[in-house]
């Protein structure tokens, strides 16, 4: 039987009618919260602790459309019983009442059903730390947005108190921010051991590098995936320490507003360095075997 009080959950909750994982939150940085985030001394703190509190309410509606999907097929299954302990309980509800004074067909109609209740798929979710530093314009490490993190994340999202807060040191003087945005995972992976993966920027980023960054970043992932390399059995290694090193320099530039260059244009030159890294790294392997 699956734990509903981990969750805080009622097993008397009311039907939802659409499956939460459609959803998506609203848009905290618009107008319609400008009051909200007015209200407090740093307002992008609000925004990140509004989009932690709806993470956190939308995880609980996904878990609970999951049993409610579980007890809808179960119910088609078993119209008459929703299990063989509810077959038990109205047979011994019978001899109790009688068949004469028909007492058991009413406790029958009356009486509580019985909730067969399974695991629901675990809720995903981004580590705090890595929505965190994309409010600050800072570029988290590219293992935070795959799925093994993002499973990580999801289990240990219950297990921070979200209500906590600490300091941090921001322009305009100290901040609050969630604990939980200034823990790192200790499985994180550099982004030149990482596999590719474009991670999922906010709104509020992609306004700031405007559209044509937008679209040479999503290019300069195209670009890597059809790369000649890629046929190679060294090339990947080559082609993760290319991508590690520009899109490093391309987030740097970016933030600096100055020499901004299109990543979606092969640099031979750096292509060229990592690969030379790449082959001194392989030789020296072979050398101490």
């Amino acid at each position: 039987k699956y734990d509903l009080s981990r969750h805080n959950l009622s097993t008397s909750m009311p039907r939802i009618r659409f499956d939460p994982e459609n959803e998506v939150p609203p848009d905290f940085e618009s107008e319609d919260y400008a009051d909200v985030r007015a209200a407090f001394p740093v307002p992008a703190n609000v925004v990140v602790a509004l989009l932690t509190g709806w993470t956190s309410q939308h995880d609980k509606r996904k878990i609970a459309w999951a049993l409610q999907v579980d007890e809808d097929r179960l119910a088609k299954k078993r119209p008459n019983d929703s299990s063989e302990n509810c077959q038990r309980g109205t047979k011994r509800g019978r001899r109790r009442g009688g068949a004469s004074t028909g007492r058991g067909s009413k406790e029958e109609a009356t009486g509580p059903s019985v909730r067969c209740l399974s695991s629901p798929t675990r809720p995903h979710t981004f580590a705090p730390v890595a929505l965190c530093a994309q409010q600050d314009f800072q570029m988290p490490e590219l293992w935070y947005f795959t799925p093994e993190a993002r499973r990580e994340a999801a289990e240990f999202h219950h297990a921070i108190a979200e209500e906590a807060f600490g300091l941090s040191q921001t322009e305009e003087g100290l901040a609050l921010k969630p604990l939980a945005s200034f823990r790192p995972s200790k499985k994180v992976i550099p982004d030149h051991f990482s596999p590719r993966r474009s991670p999922v920027f906010s709104k509020k980023w992609q306004q700031r590098v405007g559209r044509r960054n937008v679209e040479a970043y999503s290019g300069f992932y195209w670009l890597l995936e059809t790369h000649d390399l890629q046929s190679e059995t060294w090339g990947t290694q080559v082609l993760l320490l290319y991508h590690a090193r520009i899109r490093r320099s391309w987030h740097d530039a970016i933030t600096a507003k100055k020499d901004i260059f299109n990543i979606s244009i092969m640099s031979e030159q750096v292509l060229q360095h990592a690969t030379d890294d790449v082959m001194n790294s392989m030789r020296l392997d072979s050398v101490s075997k």
